[in-house]
């Protein structure tokens, strides 16, 4: 049995990984977005992190993030994160959520849309993601179930991209004392 579970086991990012970054590469301007990351969908939003490394110096990072689930369900999270693993201390901490509030605090402000939720920390808002696992693959998700999901990911990253670019062009980091 153990052996079968290793012959499944998938190597490299997971297909519904794969699907949903080529499914997001369609819509998205490449000069607004970089798709990235392995076993994670990672997607920074650019004209954010240029404000906040012009504002802040260089270590934070605005951007989207959905771990691999491990029982089908997820979250979709927009989030303030480290740039670099170094910078995890505490001062930079509080630095990360002053960011995240000042952005969770518009995006409010502006009103959420029905199945976008605000979130705490450095994460600002979330979406649920609901996917159906392959049943011989322990470690993937359905890809032909899951094109609603796919959907839903696309349609947050719309969302974002909308607000995050009249963000930029508020003065809401101004109001962050550091």
């Amino acid at each position: 049995m153990l052996e079968n579970r290793k012959y499944f086991k998938s190597k490299g990012p997971s297909a519904f990984i794969k699907i949903t970054r080529n499914e997001l590469i369609k819509v998205i301007k490449s000069q607004v977005w970089d798709i990235g990351g392995v076993s994670s969908l990672t997607i920074k939003h650019l004209p954010t992190i240029k404000v906040i490394d012009n504002k802040f110096g260089k270590g934070l990072i605005a951007q989207i993030w959905m771990e691999r689930p491990n029982k089908g369900n997820a979250r979709c999270k927009f989030e303030v994160a480290n740039n670099i693993l170094s910078m995890s201390n505490s001062e930079n901490k509080v630095l990360r959520e002053k960011v995240a509030g000042s952005l969770r605090s518009f995006m409010i402000g502006n009103g959420l849309p029905k199945g976008i939720e605000a979130a705490t920390g450095s994460t600002v808002i979330t979406t649920s993601i609901n996917l159906a696992r392959i049943q011989t693959v322990e470690d993937d998700i359905n890809i032909n179930i899951d094109k609603n999901e796919i959907t839903k990911i696309i349609y947050f990253n719309s969302f974002l991209d909308d607000k995050l670019n009249k963000w930029n062009n508020t003065s809401a980091l101004n109001l962050i004392e550091v």
